[in-house]
């Protein structure tokens, strides 16, 4: 059979006659027969995409079989287009340019094996777009002198340009893909709006806000002017959006020149006539654009005048004089002045200079006046603040500390004048009590035997003042930290302590399990407290003495743990056929032993861990048994163990133990049972199914 199938599967026919079924002449193709599988199929035979660019997937799925996608049309993306194994197919569309036309494309799946040819379908279709108007920008800002914008417009369709302003234009390519905007110049100070709308064919009108800035004026002098009573010419420049005119009002000593412009930029001449009264006069020129006054300019000038050079002068501690200049355009002198001052009495027509002198000021504060100077007959007073200063006395340090060993330190007096410096303990002892200008003076005492600190005071005088430094001398000190230690592992451990002394010290124990390094010194120093091992069940405590030639010794109490030993479980229970417990965890500080004495236990330890193996009861009765852990290497005539019972059943006996049920038997009874069993197999997409009968479990 399997021969002629081999026999009929290699066998080509050629040739022809006048009775072939296709035609005179036509020549038979060679015809292939093969067992070979094929398979090939499309998940989808349609597809719908909206008007915009979108995508959606397919499967192929195939078996001995090539495929590749054909008939594609030039808006339609298919990634991948052809392969020999199943596969995901992405389908994209490109945006459907039309707004009234749908478009389709039908998809050829093509079998590229020679003996498989089958060719299935897939038919895409895309909707018509839906119309749509987008403009890059919303809302734009012009200038009042006026300006041109683009702006790009992207649509679909063709659609229609209208402006809410005659001052606004709106005008559009020939592509219909930029819009521009045309604002001609506002000539009125206040901002205009106007609004652009773009519509057609059914879409939601589009619209583009406009705000043109009203005119302005900039005036380069933005300040008022202030003009000398002799008058003056002030250049200015005036920047303008629009055309303008320029005024003085009622003011006739004031004149602008020219008094109107055009847009742009204009220089601007304005002119003060000189002011004969004493009094100041202030007026205005005003700038407009239309009948709006937009820039006012304010202008003030003073009347008949005198001026100084400063209205304030300062002097140091010691006589001597300063000068200072008067600009007037009249008689002027001293009017008032303070005792101490210096100055000339007699009247000076217009400029000059007035020099004023003082005495010495032996005071450590400053003295302050005002000198008076003016015009007869005229309220042109002008004062003139004057400051002498006192005599120097700097910042004393505040507080001088002395060890209790006694020494020397500095100070300085910093002072341009006479000084006395005084001590209120005989103790503390100065190098100089008096000088004249700045002075380093060394403070002196001697070493503080007392068993508490003593304080001093030092006076400094200059002139009328006095100051005082604060001078402290520390007795001898013996500290230690940290003051509390929490006890010591029985393994052995070290505190780490910290001794501070302006002394020599010594430390020292009588406990043979306890050293101390170093155990003297002076200053701060580290020091360790070292417990030996405590190979014991008791804890253990004593003390480490620290002692100094004028300070108490100070006590510290050592504290060390004893060994412990405990276990996670008080007993073991095994049923009768034995097996090995759950593991036991030990903890300790020390070395142990675990042992048993009944043979039917066995023991394995791992780690700080052990189990216990029991083996089958087969005696008539329950049998109980111990494991002992017991610490190791304590000093003599000690000793720590703990016992754990071993307890385990007898054949069927029933067990009450905690929330263990009775044993049940879940054996089944043997009979005439038939199972079936199906197996997949996915070899060529088949499927087979095997019975077994005869009796068995289920």
């Amino acid at each position: 059979m399997i021969a002629s199938l081999l026999a009929i599967a290699s066998l080509s026919l050629t040739g022809c006659d006048d009775s072939s079924p296709f035609g005179s002449g036509t020549w038979y193709h060679p015809i292939s027969i093969t067992l070979q599988k094929h398979r090939l199929e499309c998940s989808k035979e349609k597809l719908s995409f909206d008007g915009s660019v979108s995508s959606d997937a397919m499967s192929v799925k195939c078996v001995n079989t090539p495929w590749r996608f054909t008939g594609m049309a030039d808006w339609l993306r298919l990634s991948p287009q052809s392969g020999d194994k199943d596969a995901s197919v992405s389908v994209s569309v490109t945006e459907n340019p039309s707004v009234h036309d749908i478009r389709t494309c039908v998809l050829n799946l093509k079998s590229e094996a020679s003996d498989f040819p089958y060719s299935p379908n897939v038919t895409v279709t895309q909707a018509k777009a839906t119309p749509y108007i987008n403009v890059l920008g919303k809302s734009f800002d012009f200038i009042a002198a006026g300006e041109t914008k683009t702006v790009s417009v992207l649509s679909n369709i063709v659609y229609d340009v209208n402006s809410s302003q005659t001052w606004l234009q709106a005008t559009v390519s020939a592509d219909r893909k930029t819009l521009t905007l045309k604002c001609a110049p506002n000539t009125t100070t206040s901002t205009r709006t106007a609004y652009v709308s773009l519509s057609g064919m059914g879409v939601n009108t589009t619209t583009i806000s406009v705000s043109q800035a009203g005119a302005g004026i900039n005036l380069s002098q933005t300040t008022p002017i202030s003009a000398p009573a002799y008058g003056g010419k002030y250049n200015l420049q005036l920047e303008s959006d629009v055309a303008w005119t320029a005024t003085c009002g009622s003011y006739s000593w004031i004149n602008v020149s020219p008094s109107q412009g055009n847009a742009g930029t204009s220089a601007v001449l304005l002119e003060v006539a000189p002011n004969a009264t004493t009094s100041s006069r202030t007026g205005y020129v005003y700038f407009k654009i239309g009948t709006t006054n937009v820039v006012e300019l304010k202008v003030q000038q003073e009347g008949i005048y005198m001026n100084l050079s400063s209205s304030s002068v300062n002097f140091d501690a010691d006589a001597c004089t300063r000068d200072v200049s008067v600009n007037s355009n009249y008689e002027w002198k001293v009017l008032s002045k303070p005792e101490w001052v210096n100055a000339p009495t007699e009247s000076v027509l217009g400029d000059g200079t007035l020099t004023l002198g003082v005495e010495d000021n032996n005071s450590t504060s400053s003295r302050s006046g005002v000198v008076t100077i003016g015009i007869e007959g005229l309220s042109t007073n002008k004062d003139i603040e004057v400051v002498q200063q006192g005599r120097t006395f700097g910042n004393l340090i505040g507080t001088l500390q002395f060890a209790a060993e006694g020494g020397s330190q500095f100070f300085t007096i910093t002072a341009d004048y006479y000084w006395t410096a005084i001590s209120n303990q005989s103790w503390l002892t100065l190098s100089s009590t008096s000088g004249n200008g700045t002075t380093v003076v060394t403070a002196t005492v001697p070493e503080n035997n007392l068993d508490h600190a003593r304080m001093a005071k030092i006076n400094v005088r200059v002139g009328d003042t006095e100051k005082s430094i604060s001078v402290t001398q520390r007795s001898h000190y013996l500290t230690i930290t940290p003051t509390d230690f929490e006890a010591l592992p029985s393994t052995g451990g070290t505190y780490e302590l910290t001794i501070s002394s302006d002394d020599a010290w010594t430390a020292s124990t009588k406990a043979p399990w306890l050293s101390v390094s170093p155990n003297s010194g002076t200053g701060n120093i580290d020091v360790k407290v070292t417990a030996a091992d405590n190979p014991s069940v008791n804890e253990r405590k004593d003390s480490l003495f620290i002692s100094t030639a004028f300070v108490d010794s100070i006590k510290v109490v050592i504290l060390q743990s004893a060994r412990y030993l405990t276990v996670d479980t008080r007993d073991i229970y095994f049923f009768y056929r034995g097996g090995e417990s759950e593991p036991v965890l030990i903890n300790t500080d020390g070395t142990y032993t675990v042992t048993t004495q009944d043979s039917w236990l066995t023991i394995k330890e791992t780690g700080k861990t052990f189990t216990v193996t029991a083996t089958e009861n087969t005696g008539e009765d329950a049998r109980t048994g111990k494991v002992v852990v017991a610490l190791a290497g304590l000093q003599t005539g000690e000793s720590k163990e703990i016992e754990i019972p071993v307890v385990q059943g007898m054949k069927n006996q029933v067990l009450d133990k905690g929330d263990f049920s009775a044993d049940e038997d879940w054996s089944v009874v043997g009979g005439d049972t038939h199972i079936t069993i199906s197996i997949l197999r996915f070899a060529n997409d088949e499927d087979w199914n095997n019975e077994v009968g005869g009796n068995s479990n289920k």
